[in-house]
């Protein structure tokens, strides 16, 4: 099986009024055949909520079942913020 790279770049908002648009996309990308590596860009994401949290720790979570694996590009200090908040900074692997 091949190993690919595959860059997502995340919305300023990943809260929950721009969810499914998140889970959308983040749900096409497991649906690769290859083995992943996913770099998400988290430089933009200026509003996140525990429903944006749920939606990346699903997407990070399936990835790695499938034997990818998560990179994580400059995570805004909101995102890393609400991640520890919420206590799960380690789940996500963020830096």
């Amino acid at each position: 099986i091949m190993k690919k790279v595959v860059a997502c770049h995340l919305p300023q908002n990943c809260s929950i009024s721009n969810v499914n648009a998140l889970r959308q996309e983040l749900t096409q990308l497991l649906s690769h055949k290859s083995k992943l590596t996913v770099t998400l860009n988290g430089v933009d994401v200026q509003k996140v909520d525990s429903a944006g949290i749920q939606i990346l720790y699903a997407f990070v979570a399936a990835l790695k079942a499938k034997g990818g694996q998560c990179k994580w590009v400059e995570p805004s200090t909101r995102l890393l913020k609400s991640a520890g908040l919420l206590g799960m900074a380690r789940q996500l692997e963020l830096p």
